[in-house]
């Protein structure tokens, strides 16, 4: 029979499976601490490191001294980007970006306009060294500095407005804005422009708009060294609705109307303008209103100045028309003598009428005209406002009363008063 060999040999132990997981629990241990201490010497430890920061811009300082002191003004070298090299402990260093690079030239020593080389200054930082920038010094052009008042005007980017739609005029909160910097950049700006997307808007309104310069070419001007205020302005867009309307006339008493009198408006027909809300088609004109009592002529003309609505206006700068009255020949006036005048209102106090008579002018048809007596008419004078205690000689309008069996469409013409002695 074949026997089984020993394989254990004198003064060995026998390596289990267990003994064997623990071994690589070791051995991995001792390999992350190696990493881990590793890391802490190069990141916290480490003497030295060094790294290049691109990307720092150059901020030019003194240049309101350079301006207040000299007259001057920059207009070339600001915004220039240097690369620094810097070096330190890993864990600060590593960390840096190029705003924590402060880079400086300082402009104010300047004392007379061309092109000068500045020193470009590095802040130092806290445990960190700077090495070297590309460059040592920053080229800068200096010209005299000006000062320039410039409209403001629009641009409208996109407008769709359709009959009876229209835009007004523009109103800006300054027509104008102030701007500084060197005398050959100024020069070349022309105006100051806010952009206007109106689109299809149908109601005026109020947007604040951001300015910005143009050329004579009205090319947009981007230049750092110009300063100009405000950069911000409110600009009113009115949105107009416009209706086209008949100028009316009218007669205050009804005596006179469109079957005994021609009348003509010249322009007859105006264009109201306004915001849609105030647009209510039937009250945008007020007629022209004309007293009749007052014509005393079969040919009449006048200038009225128009009023529109609240809140409208009148296009074209139309304020005001001609109006013209041709009374048709059957209308004629006749002078009456009255004497019988009366007084109303006057219980409580003695008074005494010192006119006699007067002489009344009444119009009207013809054939009714020719049937009026002097008798047909007297006048009425108020003295309500008048008491026991009032005394002296008052002027008094005097209305007067035609009392006639036929005296439609018979008026008088013209004002008249008496004279009132109040004792």
């Amino acid at each position: 029979m074949k026997q089984n060999k020993n394989t254990d040999l004198p003064g060995t132990e026998k390596v289990t499976g267990r003994q064997k997981k623990y071994d690589w629990v070791v051995k991995l241990l001792c390999i992350c601490s190696a990493f881990i201490l590793w890391l802490y010497v190069m990141e916290v430890e480490s003497p030295e490191y060094e790294t290049t920061i691109g990307g720092v811009i150059v901020e030019l300082i003194g240049t309101d001294d350079l301006e207040s002191k000299n007259g001057l003004s920059v207009y070339s070298g600001r915004g220039v980007p240097i690369t620094v090299t810097v070096s330190g402990k890993r864990s600060v260093v590593s960390k840096l970006t190029q705003d924590d690079i402060v880079a400086t030239a300082d402009v104010s020593d300047i004392t007379e306009a061309g092109r000068h080389n500045i020193p470009i200054i590095v802040d130092p930082l806290s445990n960190v060294t700077i090495n070297q920038k590309t460059q040592d010094n920053v080229l800068v052009y200096v010209d005299q500095a000006e000062t320039a008042i410039i409209p403001v005007r629009e641009n409208i980017v996109s407008m769709d407005l359709t009959h009876p739609y229209e835009m007004g005029t523009i109103q800006f909160e300054s027509n104008s804005i102030n701007i500084s910097g060197p005398k050959n950049v100024l020069s070349n700006v022309a105006a100051a422009r806010v952009d206007l997307d109106i689109g299809e808007r149908k109601d005026s309104y109020t947007t604040v708009c951001e300015i910005y310069l143009v050329d004579k070419y009205n090319n947009r001007i981007s230049n750092t060294y110009l300063n100009y205020s405000p950069t911000e302005i409110t600009v009113d867009i009115p949105i107009y609705k416009s209706v086209t309307v008949p100028v009316e006339v009218k007669f205050q008493h009804g005596y006179l109307d469109d079957t005994n009198s021609v009348i003509t408006v010249t322009p007859s027909q105006v264009t109201i303008k306004g915001d849609e809300s105030v647009m209510d088609e039937s009250s945008l004109l007020a007629p022209i209103v004309l007293d009749e009592k007052k014509i005393t002529e079969n040919s009449y003309g006048k200038t009225v100045i128009l009023q529109p609505a609240a809140g409208t206006f009148i296009d074209d700068d139309i304020t005001e028309v001609q109006v013209s009255v041709e009374i048709d020949a059957s209308i004629q006036s006749m002078d009456l003598i009255v004497t019988d005048i009366e007084a109303t209102g006057a219980d409580g106090i003695r008074y005494a009428i010192e006119d006699e008579e007067m002489s009344v002018t009444i119009r009207g048809p013809i054939d009714k005209l020719q049937k009026i007596r002097p008798s047909d008419l007297y006048a009425v004078v108020d003295l309500s406002g008048y008491s026991a205690e009032s005394s002296g000689t008052v002027t008094k309008t005097a209305d007067i009363i035609i009392d006639a069996e036929d005296a439609e469409g018979i008026y008088e013409v013209g004002e008249y008063t008496v004279q009132v002695r109040i004792n």
